[in-house]
């Protein structure tokens, strides 16, 4: 049984460290953008991944996300910020951006190479730890549990939107209001974990801008649900898409809506596999509320599932949104046209 556990924490530390491969090849530096002019002006003068054309800076763009991870950690209610699931989410969004960010500038020779063996050092102070069975069990009773719940963070706010059935994620996903009942589904037992990621993830990632159009749609939801995230203290405004060109644009939006999916899926599908192939867990029920148990193989499925599945979705976000905004995207390109260009290199 032994064994058997080490098998769940390998598989399931691969789900979350390559939830998907995206790889721009030479062919997308025939429609990079250039810094100035338009192109900052849609950015929102945000920095480009390709405008870090030192070690040093990117470096320092790397220990700034780490910092952001400590301070993130830091305002979570106490029960969860020593939680190894909760550090591993964080580390997997950062490492996903970090490595994805690297290899994109080395590529397009954007960045000197003084240091590149001091910067995969530095990306690999945010590695995931392996995760087992029983990390994503005590997550989920410290969840669970009202202690903390007066803290003041963004997880708070979220969750209570939830409850109120008005949480509503970057996808422009409005989740299902709770019910009330002596069983828990796992609807909601999903509901509640996702709740809880995309408060990290926006967290961490706290300038990420949501995208509308003129007809007040969000993106990349494509809908009227404004989400939770622009309700939230301190949040940038939403960031208008533009037609063509540099900057978000409605194209882009589903190519980062499709691969995001892509990724969630994936790593869903992977974890399912590994734990129904145990036909359950060792030791028994380990909490039991009516007839809700996170030692029944199917709940553990649903909390393992939902925690790498909302991971791998939030770090090809993240990974993928600075690429699509710096590709010069011509008007009569189709969303197979930008999918190539990232996967396959089209020129």
């Amino acid at each position: 049984m032994r064994f058997m556990m080490a098998s769940i924490a390998l598989v399931l530390s691969a789900c979350a460290v390559n939830p998907v491969e995206v790889s721009p090849s030479s062919g997308i530096s025939d429609h990079l953008c250039k810094s100035g002019g338009a192109y900052v002006a849609a950015l929102g003068n945000r920095a480009s991944v390709m405008d870090l054309s030192t070690s040093a800076t990117f470096a320092a763009s790397i220990l700034a996300l780490q910092n952001r991870r400590d301070a993130v950690i830091a305002s979570l209610p106490q029960d969860v910020r020593d939680d190894k699931v909760v550090k591993s989410v964080l580390n997997l969004m950062i490492t996903r951006k970090a490595e994805t960010s690297n290899s994109i500038s080395l590529m397009l020779a954007s960045r000197d190479t003084v240091d590149d063996a001091g910067i995969r050092t530095l990306i690999s102070h945010s590695k995931p730890d392996n995760l087992y069975a029983g990390d994503f069990e005590n997550l989920y009773k410290k969840l669970i549990s009202p202690k903390g719940a007066a803290h003041s963070s963004r997880v708070i706010t979220y969750e209570t939107a939830y409850f109120k059935g008005q949480f509503t994620d970057r996808f422009g996903t409005t989740l299902t209001k709770p019910t009330l009942a002596l069983t828990i589904t796992d609807q909601e037992i999903s509901a509640v974990l996702t709740t809880f990621l995309e408060a990290l993830a926006d967290d961490l990632f706290s300038t990420t801008p949501v995208w509308k159009d003129a007809n007040n749609h969000y993106y990349p939801g494509d809908n009227t649900n404004e989400p939770t995230f622009l309700t939230f203290p301190g949040a940038p405004a939403a960031v208008l898409l533009v037609d063509s060109g540099c900057g978000m644009t409605k194209l882009k939006s589903d190519a980062l809506a499709y691969l995001s999916g892509k990724a969630s899926t994936w790593a869903a599908g992977e974890t399912g596999f590994v734990l129904g192939s145990l036909g359950g867990v060792a030791g028994g029920p380990v909490l039991v509320w009516g007839k809700l148990s996170i030692g029944d193989n199917k709940t553990l499925q649903t909390v393992a599932q939902t925690i790498l599945a909302g991971a791998a979705k939030r770090a090809t976000f993240e990974a993928l949104k600075d690429v699509l905004i710096n590709i010069d995207q011509p008007a009569d390109w189709t969303l197979g046209d930008l999918i190539d260009s990232l996967v396959f290199g089209k020129t």
